[in-house]
Formats: structure tokens, sequence, C-alpha cells
């Protein structure tokens, strides 16, 4: 099955958040509070998508998170790779650069059929249609969605929510 990780649910859900409150930082205390995430995940989190370049962050006493980017110029593909890596549905659809690193990487271990393969293609295939409408869904599209459906001031379960409806359609 593929579906996304908590850790990437978690991260869809505080980047709606940021996006409701996108006028002000928030801190990670607040953020941990706010949904009910424990706050080393929400830090874990916030580390990744920082280190990726969709948040800022500023230090002092209004200091916190906000987004680096309109929300229109973030897309989940965005947020899965900062948690996840790359989306790859096998090893050998895998970046250039990473299959390089794998290859470099003894105790990795090469694929046994790979010469004899006959599904890489399609595979690749289907895996960059995949990235490619990861990359459609913004930000804005999936908080705007959720905003106008139900007026609730649980980021959570609205930003799940439409997670668990992409997940459904897609896959």
């Amino acid at each position: 099955m593929i579906r996304f990780t908590k850790l990437t649910d978690y991260a869809v859900v505080i980047m709606c958040l940021m996006q409701k409150n996108k006028e002000s930082p928030i801190s990670a205390v607040k953020i941990s509070r706010t949904l009910g995430i424990p706050a080393p995940t929400v830090s874990k989190i916030l580390f990744s998508l920082l280190g990726s370049g969709l948040l800022v962050s500023s230090r002092g006493r209004v200091g916190g998170y906000y987004l680096a980017k309109d929300a229109n110029d973030i897309s989940l593909l965005d947020i899965s790779t900062a948690i996840e890596g790359e989306v790859c549905l096998v090893d050998c659809c895998a970046s250039e650069t990473k299959q390089m690193l794998a290859i470099s990487n003894a105790s990795k271990k090469n694929c046994q059929i790979k010469k004899s393969c006959n599904a890489l293609a399609g595979l690749s295939t289907i895996n960059k249609r995949i990235k490619e409408f990861l990359a459609s869904i913004t930000l804005k599209v999936i908080y705007d969605e959720n905003d106008s459906k139900e007026d609730s001031s649980d980021s959570n379960s609205l930003c799940s929510a439409k997670i668990k409806k992409i997940n459904d359609k897609v896959f």
C-alpha cells in the first residue's frame, strides 16, 4: 500500500496551521498545544521543513515559524519530500543521484534482477505521474478546500481529512 507516513500527515497539518496564521510567527510549543501533536514530534517536523526551505524561523519574544513561500508555491510533493525524502515506488525509480549513492555504498545491495526486469519502464512512468500529481496539489488548495467546507478551528481534523481524500482518490 502506498501512503504517507504519520510524520508527513502531521507536516501537512502543521503547514495548514501556518497558512491559517500566516500573519504572525507561531512557536513550536503553540503548534504542539494547538494540534495535540507531541512537542518532540513537532520539533522534528519543523526542523525538516525549515531545512528544506518551506519554513523560516525568527528568534525572540515574538519569534516562531512561518511559511517561507506563498501557499500557492508549496506543493504536497515539497512537503512529503521534506519529511520522507524522494517519492520512489521502488529503489530503481530513484533519481540518478540517489542510485549513485546506493551503488557506492557497500552496504546497499544492487537489484538482483535489474538486467532481466521488464517492469522498470512502467514503474518509472507510474512514479513520475505520482510525483506530478503531488506537485500539482498546493498547500493553498488543501487549506482553502478545508476552510470552505467546514467552519472549524480544528486544523488537525480538516487537513487530515483532505490528506485521506487524496490518498483514497489516487491510491
